[in-house]
């Protein structure tokens, strides 16, 4: 059977968070072509607790040493270096410490067939690393506790978070949003691979992007919205987003 999904990962040296991550593409229950990119891409291969997935699964090689400084420049890059390897019809991003939930893939290429959108979406549930649930009373994303607070009364007033509850409803908002804080996480997409490839990442980050943690995808949401691109949302919480990790950084 035909591999029409590709996800993409980057990792460096989280192996178990990467094996919970690997596990849960395994279980779309659907054939999907799932390509890890690490600067450690020796250690990966020869690290046995990896073997479960060595015929399903392909380690690929990134050159440099694993990044320290903002993620958000260097995710784009690696993002958009990464799609060069993509031949599948469609393509998605899958951090290695989050997990994908059963039947999240065959919902959006569901809405995809449905709608005829260029992407489809998920929302997102929130854990703590330890995997409890976050509690939904605060904004995680931002170390300065006023500003974090202003962030968290907006996404309960525009109905993103709900009080009490660990789900994020990602997607365009219909309230003003002066902090520009709607977004889609990068783990929730599922894209057209052609159409990503012609509309690209954004590299360019100003002081102001990173002070206040600007991320690749929340500026790719805003390039697909200036070019109207038709998506889609399930309005299901199918990512488990674990709180306190970045993708492609070391851990010790």
């Amino acid at each position: 059977m035909n591999k029409e999904i590709c996800v993409i990962t980057f990792t460096v040296d989280r192996v178990d968070s990467l094996i919970r991550c690997i596990k849960s593409v395994l279980l779309q229950g659907i054939p999907v072509r799932h390509i890890v990119f690490s600067e450690n891409q020796a250690q990966l291969t020869a690290d046995k607790r990896l073997d479960f997935c060595r015929d399903t699964t392909d380690f690929f090689p990134l050159e440099g040493v694993p990044h320290r400084g903002p993620s958000s420049p260097r995710m784009a890059a690696l993002r958009q270096h990464a799609l060069s390897a993509v031949s599948e019809r469609y393509v998605c991003f899958l951090d290695d410490d989050n997990e994908m939930e059963s039947g999240h893939l065959s919902s959006l290429m569901t809405i995809m067939a449905q709608q005829q959108v260029f992407a489809a979406y998920s929302w997102r549930s929130l854990l703590y690393s330890d995997g409890s649930q976050f509690d939904g009373m605060s904004y995680p994303w931002h170390s300065d506790e006023q500003e974090a607070y202003k962030r968290w009364q907006w996404c309960v007033e525009a109905g993103v978070m709900v009080q009490g509850q660990p789900v994020m409803r990602d997607g365009p908002v219909s309230v003003p949003d002066p902090m520009r804080l709607a977004t889609v996480d990068m783990n929730e997409w599922l894209f057209d691979t052609a159409v990503l490839k012609q509309i690209g990442l954004d590299f360019d980050f100003s002081e102001h992007d990173l002070i206040n943690r600007v991320g690749e995808d929340d500026k790719l949401f805003a390039r697909i919205q200036s070019l109207h691109l038709p998506i889609a949302g399930s309005g299901m919480a199918t990512i488990r987003y674990y709180l306190g990790g970045v993708s492609n950084y070391r851990t010790n």
